[in-house]
């Protein structure tokens, strides 16, 4: 008879999900979770790390240039030639250019003026100091066009000139053709404004708005690519080198002073009002110049007459200049404006701080008399946030001030004293100091500061003053609204 088998039968244990390890591991869990939520939803300090800052006053403005200019008027119609290129100097009584009333003389001067090396040179040498300067800006390349064609103009003038002899002998006393000749030595222009002689004294309120306001519109006219045939415009296409009488043919300017009138606030008045000299950047030049300064009010605004000596060519057919003038430089530590503060002090003569000599800490001697008049020097170590000469009181020798903590271990009526308790003073004065709370040491301390220059957003303070700020602190941003500031 076949044996039964037995039957075996697995028995399921109950689990326990609430075992001492996962309550520890879930306690520890949701205690990590509150943390982290309760850090993410704290105040939390903005710290700022002082860094040395170097800030210029600059006077950014525009304006109006003033020369001595002999304007040169056409006293005839005819076909202009000129014999000097733009910006180049003329001595008195070199032929300037010419009329040709009818324009068959143009062909003869203009015979053999073809380019020679020199003109080759000049041109490669102009092409090697820009690209060494490596001037791809606009004003570079326009100023290099300029450059060639004074180059070519010089040239072709120079072989103009040397022909200009055999012309004037076989036309110079016919009625259609006339040389001008230069009046004064200087520098021949060849573009003209309507404000040509302008004086110093002709610039008040009115004509400074009227000029500066005009130019971003066409006033000024370039006599050299509108009227002159230097450059080899034939006599046949000579329409636009045909002048009128009136028309201006070119300037001098016959001296190597000229001016800037700028308009300027009050604030900037009694800067300059300082001032001999400044130091002056135009049209965003790679240099500065010196000018020195006059002032002037006019219809209740303040005027700068900049006077320069040197750099003229430069500037010759500008009037209205984009100038920056450098008032002074200010050197500090750069510190946000949010982070200063003002904190109410003590004020104490300074005669009374010293250093306990068991301890090393600085501080004051604290006199004290009990009701049974026994008395007692205890020294209390008090932080002193500036030490400053007040000169108030002219009958002390000593009129330093020492500034400490009005909430510190020190209190109202408490009497400061030497470390023999026989001079005493009282402490009731109170001021206020500007500081800022450093945080170097892990925990804030008042730093006071010494406001040296405002801007917008910041202030730059003195560097290492006593008891103050150094390069490199960090201090805190917002110390009147920031949650975790205990001192």
């Amino acid at each position: 008879m076949a044996r039964k088998g037995k039957q075996v039968y697995q028995i399921k244990k109950k689990r326990n999900f609430f075992n001492p390890a996962t309550v520890i591991f879930l306690a520890i869990f949701f205690y990590v979770v509150l943390y982290v939520l309760a850090y993410a939803t704290k105040d939390h300090t903005s710290v700022y790390r002082v860094v040395s800052e170097t800030s210029e006053d600059v006077i950014r403005t525009q304006g109006i240039c003033l020369r001595d200019e002999i304007t040169v008027r056409a006293d005839r119609s005819g076909y202009v030639n000129y014999y000097i290129g733009n910006l180049s100097r003329c001595a008195k009584n070199d032929a300037i250019c010419s009329i040709d009333d009818t324009g068959t003389i143009y062909n003869k001067l203009q015979s053999d003026t073809g380019s020679g090396n020199a003109l080759d040179t000049d041109l490669m040498e102009l092409i090697r100091h820009y690209h060494i300067n490596n001037e791809n800006s606009f004003d570079s390349i326009y100023s290099l066009k300029q450059k060639f064609t004074n180059a070519v103009l010089n040239d072709t003038g120079k072989n103009m000139l040397s022909n200009l002899s055999e012309v004037m002998r076989d036309y110079g006393n016919s009625d259609y053709f006339h040389v001008n000749y230069a009046t004064e030595s200087g520098i021949i222009v060849y573009s003209s404004d309507n404000y040509d002689g302008l004086t110093e004294e002709d610039i008040d309120t009115d004509r400074y708005n009227e000029i500066i306001n005009a130019s971003g519109n066409a006033s000024e006219s370039s006599i050299s690519e509108e009227n002159s045939n230097v450059g080899g415009v034939g006599i046949d296409s000579a329409k636009d080198n045909k002048v009128n009488s009136g028309d201006v043919l070119y300037k001098i300017v016959t001296g190597e002073t000229w001016h800037i009138i700028i308009m300027i606030d009050k604030d900037h008045y009694e800067k300059l009002s300082n001032l001999d000299i400044v130091s002056v950047r135009i049209n965003n030049s790679s240099y500065t110049a010196n000018a020195g300064v006059r002032l002037y009010e006019s219809g209740g605004n303040y005027f700068a007459d900049l006077t320069f000596y040197n750099y003229m060519v430069n500037f010759a057919e500008e009037r209205v200049l984009n100038v920056s003038v450098k008032l002074d430089s200010v050197s500090g530590l750069k510190i946000p404006k949010s982070s200063v503060i003002k904190k109410d002090c003590f004020v104490v003569s300074s005669d009374f701080y010293t250093t306990n000599e068991k301890t090393d800490q600085s501080g004051f001697y604290v006199y004290n008399e009990d009701e049974s008049g026994n008395k007692s020097v205890v020294f209390t170590e008090v932080p002193v946030y500036a030490i400053i000469d007040k000169n108030e009181d002219k009958d002390e020798e000593n009129n330093k001030k020492a500034y400490i903590d009005a909430n510190g271990n020190i209190t109202a009526g408490d009497k400061i004293c030497d470390k023999d308790g026989k001079t005493t003073e009282s402490v009731s004065k109170m001021d206020s100091l500007m500081g800022v709370y450093c945080v170097n040491k892990g925990y804030p301390e008042f730093k006071r500061i010494e406001i040296t220059a405002e801007f917008d957003d910041y202030y730059l303070v003195a560097d290492n003053t006593s008891f103050g700020l150094s390069e490199y602190d960090n201090i805190i941003v917002n110390p009147t609204i920031d949650a975790n500031l205990k001192e």
